[in-house]
Order: C-alpha cells, then sequence, then structure tokens
C-alpha cells in the first residue's frame, strides 16, 4: 500500500465512544503507512489520560480548548503527518479492516475518495447502510453531501482549497467538499464498500439543530450557487424533515414564508 494516511479523531467529552474508535482501529494492524491523531478539546470525562491510553494504543494526540469542531479538524489537518486525511472522529468505527484497505488501495492521487457508511442509531439496535453515488452532481451534493467519516482526502487538496470555514458551526466538511468539486475540478472516486460506522449522535443527525443547518446552508448557497436557492428548498431533506417535525398549523404558514423569503 503506497500512501500515507493519518486517521484524525476529534473528541470533547465522549470519552466512551473515543474507545470504541481506538479499538476499531487497533485493529487494522498498524504499519508506518497509517498514523492516528486525537485532538482532544480539554475534555472533563476522560477515565484515564492520553499518556495512559497511550500504553494500549498507537497514536500521538493533543488536548487543548478549541473553538468548535471544525478548529479541532483544522488543527488535526495542520498536525497530520500523512499524505492523505480520514476524519474518523469519536464514536465512528472501522467495522471491515479488509474493506477499509480496498477503500486505502483506491486513493494514489485522486483527491478525494469515498465510499459508503454504516448509519447507527442512538438506541444502538438499529441501522441502516447509506450508499453513494459513482457520479457527484450539483443537485446530488446540493442534498445530500459526501461522509467524512468514509472519505479519504488527499492532503494536498486542503492547501488548494483551503481548511474547514470556522465561520459555519455544523456545515463546513460539506462546504468544503462542494468548493473542491465545483471551483477547484478536485478529482474523485467512488469504492463500493461499507467499512464504516457512522455514529448519529453527533449535532448534524440532531432534530434541534436542523434550523441551524438550514440557515447555514442557505447563506452558502446564497453566495456560491444562487440560482439553486429555490432547488435546495424544494429537495434538501433537512427542509424537508424540518417542516415535518412542526404542528400541522405552524408548518403551513412559515412554510409559505420561509419558501419565499429565506426565514425560518
Amino acid at each position: 500500500m503506497n500512501l500515507d494516511l493519518t486517521i484524525v479523531s476529534v473528541n470533547k467529552n465522549n470519552f466512551s465512544a473515543l474507545i470504541n474508535t481506538l479499538n476499531s482501529i487497533r485493529d487494522l494492524n498498524f504499519n508506518e503507512k497509517i498514523s492516528h491523531l486525537i485532538v482532544d478539546g480539554n475534555s472533563r470525562d476522560l477515565v484515564e489520560d492520553f499518556n495512559q491510553l497511550k500504553d494500549r494504543y498507537n497514536f500521538d494526540f493533543i488536548s487543548e480548548d478549541d473553538t468548535g469542531i471544525y478548529n479541532a479538524m483544522n488543527k488535526g489537518i495542520s498536525l497530520s503527518k500523512g499524505n492523505h486525511i480520514l476524519f474518523l472522529n469519536s464514536g465512528d468505527t472501522i467495522i471491515n479492516p479488509i474493506y477499509f484497505n480496498h477503500l486505502l488501495s483506491e486513493c494514489s492521487e485522486i483527491d478525494i475518495v469515498y465510499s459508503n457508511i454504516n448509519k447507527l442509531f442512538l438506541d444502538g439496535d438499529k441501522s441502516v447502510e447509506c450508499r453513494f453515488p459513482e457520479n457527484l452532481s450539483l443537485d446530488y451534493m446540493i442534498c445530500y453531501g459526501l461522509p467524512h467519516q468514509a472519505t479519504i482526502i488527499n492532503k494536498a487538496l486542503f492547501n488548494q482549497v483551503g481548511f474547514y470555514n470556522e465561520n459555519y458551526k455544523i456545515i463546513s466538511d460539506w462546504v468544503f467538499f462542494m468548493e473542491s468539486l465545483f471551483f477547484h475540478n478536485a478529482t474523485y472516486k467512488y469504492v463500493d464498500v461499507t467499512a464504516i460506522n457512522f455514529d448519529t449522535s453527533g449535532i448534524s443527525n440532531q432534530t434541534k439543530f436542523l434550523r441551524t443547518i438550514i440557515i447555514e446552508q442557505l447563506d452558502y448557497i446564497s453566495k456560491r450557487f444562487p440560482t439553486k436557492v429555490s432547488f435546495y428548498k424544494d429537495n434538501s431533506p433537512y427542509v424537508k424533515k424540518y417542516f415535518r417535525t412542526m404542528p400541522r398549523w405552524k408548518k403551513y404558514f412559515l412554510k409559505s414564508i420561509f419558501m419565499n423569503f429565506n426565514i425560518l
């Protein structure tokens, strides 16, 4: 495998989930081509400190305050040793090392290599395989994007496109892929394997943050793809879910305003 990969795991006050991530990475049979970096936000729930954990796991770490998840992810980019990066944050796990190695083998000089994910729900008893298309159209990306947990990024692409935009709280990985694909002509490849469990306890999957996601995505689309604002409103799964969770009397009133004025 002619590839240097850094797996970056961002963590804050999620120790038990981080251990799951560490256990899954340990099963990869580490060699000099793969390194693991933990970027911790000065967690308060650590049962053991990172120096003790290093006796059982092979990783580098930094633990200090940050200003948000994308600030932490940007630290991970800066500190990564490999020429490729995978963000496998606390709770996300590698479920099939054979498939994962197949994903790695397809990277080569490609900017973005992505595969499917297995979506784990909060009760731990349900999961759904999420598959992704081979061709990434603008319409598809506006609505769905890519799973950063199963997307290996050539580190050089961050030098070309820029790091994650820390002005957005939730959507900056989506923004990065949009900028990479449609403004910087990034090369990409789909690998039809499912090697990653995606932990859905993060904020992007919580109903209470739907409004923030929609506002941020509309802000970006209005600036970069203004002709696609109406398409987004009509087709975004976040918009549909947001209004679906409302009482009927409120939904029809607010949806009418939103469709005409971008107001939530």
